[in-house]
Parts: structure tokens; sequence; C-alpha cells
């Protein structure tokens, strides 16, 4: 018995493989840093590991109007 298929056909998987997330901790230190509530560390966490399929992030400025 295969699972069930996601909503919209395939599930979004935005996490950084090992090495990549490795560069990416390195640069942690010279990027811009902020505060974020709970909601939306969960609407990030709920991105990257596909519980939002088929969305890949957020809407921009243009798609909104």
């Amino acid at each position: 018995m295969s699972p069930p298929l996601s909503h919209g056909g395939g599930l979004v998987d935005r996490l950084a493989r090992v090495e990549r997330a490795r560069g990416l901790a390195a640069r942690l230190t010279d990027l811009p840093q902020s505060d974020i509530e709970r909601a939306e560390a969960t609407d990030v966490m709920n991105t990257a590991t596909g519980a939002f399929s088929p969305l890949e992030d957020y809407l921009g400025r243009a798609a909104r109007g």
C-alpha cells in the first residue's frame, strides 16, 4: 500500500542538507538578526518541512497586490 498523495501532488522540502547547513551556520554572525514570535517560527518550520505543501515560501509583495 502506497502513502496517500499530498495536496498539490508533492511534498516541498526546504531544509538544507548537512554541508549547506554548515556553510549557512558559518554565515549567521554576518546576517542581520531579528526576534520573531513563536507563531512566526512555527510558520518557518512548517514551510521548511513541507507541512504547508505545495507552498514553497512566503508571498512576495507583487503576489499580494
